[in-house]
């Protein structure tokens, strides 16, 4: 959660934490600093997907290897 404030007042920051809040904006901000925040828990949120390499395919193992094992 994200939340902007007016209030530059540490004690209305800390009520925003502790209610859950992970990051606060407050006035005057820098639209970059807005987007670059947003951008960082959407990645945290979302992260990307991994690469996997194209030199070992995934196969499933056969019924006769699963009986064995």
């Amino acid at each position: 959660m994200l939340f902007h404030s007016v209030l530059g007042d540490m004690d209305q920051k800390l009520r925003g934490f502790e209610a859950g809040c992970v990051n606060c904006i407050t006035k005057p901000f820098d639209s970059r600093e807005v987007l670059a925040g947003v951008s960082a828990h959407l990645q945290q949120r979302y992260p990307p997907p991994t690469c996997r390499s194209s030199r070992s395919p995934p196969t499933s193992a056969s019924p006769a290897a699963t009986k064995a094992a």
